[in-house]
């Protein structure tokens, strides 16, 4: 191990780049095409012409985004068992051509809703790794004094995927039609897999460095990861933090079960263009992107709960804005605000993990996590309909989608102290 330690650092000092920032590029790219973006931000471009072609209602086919965001809720914990195991670049490239060919094999769903159901579930399954947690995990790993920076970044590319990948598949379902759109998003696959081929490795120890780019001789490294590994899952459980993160991330799913599956149908609801309606989509993932950067470099700076509180402020005014029945123009400044507040809960949960728990069961916290989250976003998906198709609006579930915002606020002021506060340069 010494040639191969000591060979790294003088790799690096060539080069002058730390090797974590291509890492950091690989799971940035891989966010642009994660299965979240691939699949939910896509569902609602389809709808229409699933809804021509077959004769499916609005609410047939929001079951589709329930499976999806139910079947999370099985796959999350799986997925954080699998990345901690046997690690996320090993599954990601086992996973990827899986998840393309399923997904283009919707160019030949049949006339029959159960077999869109079904279908819907396989691909998540297919795609269980393809999510924000396991590049979260190799994030972590490699980076820790700019951990929020850094998650932050890789946490862009979802927001990137979310106003390239709805305006992208409207394309393609204009010019080819809906069945070779999904061949077409399947194909987009072959981006992140090269990426990740060519530059994502899960930890810095494995080339003998230190996270940062710090460096030091075999035993430094080794004395640094073992200071970085944190809680197992059991030891977690005891912990009052773990409850309030959880408990919060619930509540927060409430507001992306909207977001993903029922904003654009309710804009088209509204008399705007599907057309109209992706591009206040692609102005939602700008937001996502501004808040994933911009909570990434607070919360480096600043208690992670002044962070949340600051940045869920935005989706609560951009939820009432859209329940007062808000229209024209201000439609785009609606999806900014709430798209600023989806943007930080991904890098607010990936730095809470590794400043309370440490980085040991980091894939496995994730996945519990992402599990509650999904059962929040499937109920969010349910009711938000339930209540539209009871008071003839979505107003209603707006308002509670924003008042369980101001609860999660409440939540994080209890988590207390950091346990693991990132070490001073080495």
């Amino acid at each position: 191990m010494t040639d191969r330690a000591s060979a790294a650092p003088a790799a690096r000092a060539a080069s002058g780049v730390y090797f974590g920032w291509w890492v950091l590029l690989a799971a940035t790219v891989g966010q642009v095409f994660g299965a979240s973006n691939m699949l939910l931000f896509s569902l609602g471009v389809f709808s229409r012409p699933l809804a021509a072609e077959f004769g499916w209602t609005r609410p047939q086919l929001a079951v589709a985004g329930t499976i999806i965001l139910w079947s999370m809720v099985v796959v999350s914990p799986i997925q954080g068992w699998l990345v901690d195991r046997f690690g996320t670049r090993r599954v990601n490239l086992t996973t990827m051509p899986l998840f393309a060919v399923a997904l283009a094999s919707l160019y030949f769903l049949p006339p029959n809703i159960m077999v869109f159901y079904v279908a819907w579930f396989g691909i998540t399954l297919c795609g269980i790794v393809l999510w924000s947690g396991p590049y979260n995990k190799i994030v972590a790993a490699w980076f820790d004094r700019r951990l929020g920076l850094t998650l932050g970044l890789a946490n862009a590319g979802q927001g990137l995927g979310t106003a390239i990948i709805p305006p992208y598949t409207q394309l393609l379902v204009g010019h080819f039609g809906w069945r070779a759109a999904y061949v077409g998003l399947g194909a987009a696959m072959l981006i992140p897999f090269l990426f990740n081929l060519a530059l994502l490795r899960d930890r810095p120890q494995d080339r003998g460095l230190l996270p940062d780019g710090d460096r030091g001789d075999p035993a430094t490294v080794q004395a640094r990861a073992a200071l970085l590994s944190g809680l197992t899952v059991r030891e977690c459980l005891h912990r009052p933090a773990f409850w309030l993160i959880l408990a919060s991330f619930l509540l927060i799913g409430f507001m992306a079960g909207f977001v993903t599956t029922g904003m654009v149908p309710m804009l088209i609801d509204r008399g705007i263009s599907p057309e109209r309606a992706a591009a206040v989509a692609s102005v939602f993932g700008v937001g996502v992107i501004v808040g994933r950067l911009s909570v990434g470099w607070l919360v480096d700076r600043f208690f992670v709960a002044w962070v949340l509180i600051g940045s869920m402020m935005c989706p609560v005014a951009g939820l009432l804005m859209f329940a007062t029945g808000t229209a024209g123009a201000a439609v785009f400044a609606c999806a900014l605000l709430v798209g600023l507040g989806i943007g930080s809960e991904n890098d607010l949960l990936g730095f809470s993990i590794a400043r309370y728990f440490g980085r040991r069961s980091y894939g496995k916290l994730y996945g519990l996590y992402i599990a509650s989250f999904q059962i929040g976003a499937g109920a969010s998906a349910v009711g938000l309909g339930v209540l539209r198709a009871a008071y003839g609006s979505y107003a209603p579930g707006l308002v509670a989608m924003a008042a369980a915002l101001l609860v999660v606020m409440l939540l994080f002021t209890r988590l207390g102290p950091y346990v693991y506060r990132a070490e001073a340069k080495a």
